[in-house]
């Protein structure tokens, strides 16, 4: 009974052993590619909010500078423009000013960068 228990505990360790590296190896993973990963998001996202194909050459994510380079940024006009595209190929910087928080208002049913109205709080009347 307690050889088995012995060989439960030391399964439960390597399994969890195992589950520890996998995360371990799916962080350096995205740490490894987040210019990739980025890239292929920021094309997408772009096209499909802007109705014309966008396209970036690479995406370069500087933890340790805090900026973002996007560089080799085309977007396609739509059918109805004759001029050519105005954003051929250029190359944008940005500073990231804080990780996990997006630093630009998003718009809301109340607009840009707006809270909900408040109700005012009312007290009971006594009588």
């Amino acid at each position: 009974m307690a050889d088995e228990t012995v060989k439960k505990s030391c399964i439960a360790k390597k399994i969890g052993l195992g589950v520890v590296l996998l995360v371990i190896a799916g962080g350096v993973f995205v740490y490894m590619n987040m210019g990739s990963i980025a890239k292929t998001i920021a094309e997408k996202v772009g096209s499909d909010t802007l109705g014309v194909k966008v396209s970036i050459s690479s995406i370069d994510i500087s933890l340790k500078n805090k900026s973002v380079l996007v560089s080799g940024l085309s977007v396609a006009n739509p059918k109805s423009f004759k001029k050519p595209p105005p954003t051929t190929g250029r190359s944008l910087t940005q500073p990231i000013k804080s990780l996990g928080v997006w630093p630009y208002p998003l718009p809301t049913p109340f607009g840009v960068g707006t809270n909900p109205p408040t109700r005012p709080t009312s007290t009971p009347e006594t009588t």
